[in-house]
């Protein structure tokens, strides 16, 4: 969580957005902001995303950092200056991009736990989806074995 919290206080600060005023804008309060800034609790997602969406962050990118274990704070900080340069039209944040979208696929590739992590979400997903066009059907879920 620390580079999730890196990334958004970078898009916080970028954006000239004071920690009182984010958090009023909220619905919480600064200390609340502060722990999410420096990674030390793992908020609700309406809470996240209602971050996301006030600082003009993308959450993709919390999904990328969530999902390389070794990310830290700088990390998170790097991928906000990205994204903040190519808000600016920079040719060189595309290039940037490139290469952490390569960097994820190396990772995720070289830990077949991540890479089993983010295609174990698809699978539940799908279950999920399944059941619940099942039940509006009125129909019982089959099983795997018929």
């Amino acid at each position: 969580m620390k580079a999730v919290g890196s990334y958004l206080r970078a898009l916080r600060e970028a954006g000239r957005i004071g920690r009182g005023a984010l958090a009023r804008e909220l619905g919480t309060d600064d200390s609340q902001i502060e722990r999410i800034e420096k990674g030390q609790i793992d908020t609700r997602g309406s809470l996240l995303f209602a971050f996301i969406h006030a600082v003009r962050g993308n959450a993709e990118h919390i999904m990328q950092l969530l999902l390389a274990d070794a990310a830290g704070e700088e990390e998170g900080r790097a991928l906000a200056e990205v994204w903040l340069a190519e808000a600016r039209g920079d040719p060189a944040a595309l290039d940037e991009r490139r290469r952490r979208a390569l960097s994820l696929i190396d990772d995720l590739l070289a830990d077949p736990r991540a890479l089993d992590q983010l295609l174990g979400y698809g699978d539940r997903l799908r279950e999920e989806l399944t059941a619940a066009r099942c039940s509006r059907a009125g129909s019982p879920r089959q099983s795997p074995d018929g």
